[in-house]
């Protein structure tokens, strides 16, 4: 999706079950940190947002912004979590350049 961030499409799967399948990932990380050669296990963590049809979005574009928001959510909370209800329309400005979410969100469903 960019820099350190991707995208899972789970077709015909519940708001409650894309939560479900995001503390699965979370959990699977936690119990395989990272093994470098020479130096001690390194956790490894995950920040992720979701979003449902058509609870919070109609459109490609709009639930990749909700799931988008809901990630900067996370992230602006300390991270590591699953953040599952995301608004419909994010307005929250993230990193550099002014850009929204849903900056981030059109150029993806752009692509889709």
């Amino acid at each position: 999706y960019g820099g350190d961030e991707f995208a899972v499409i789970l077709p015909a799967t519940t708001a409650g079950e894309a939560r479900t399948v995001g503390d699965r990932i979370i959990s699977a990380l936690a119990e395989n940190a990272y093994r470098a050669p020479g130096r001690g296990p390194i956790p490894v963590t995950a920040s992720i947002g979701t979003a449902a049809f058509p609870e919070q979005g109609r459109t490609a574009r709009d639930l990749i912004a909700a799931a988008d928001a809901a990630l900067y959510r996370v992230k602006d909370s300390g991270g590591a979590a699953v953040d599952g209800g995301a608004p419909r329309r994010p307005t929250a400005t993230h990193g550099s350049g002014g850009q929204t979410p849903g900056d981030d969100a059109a150029r993806l469903a752009d692509a889709v």
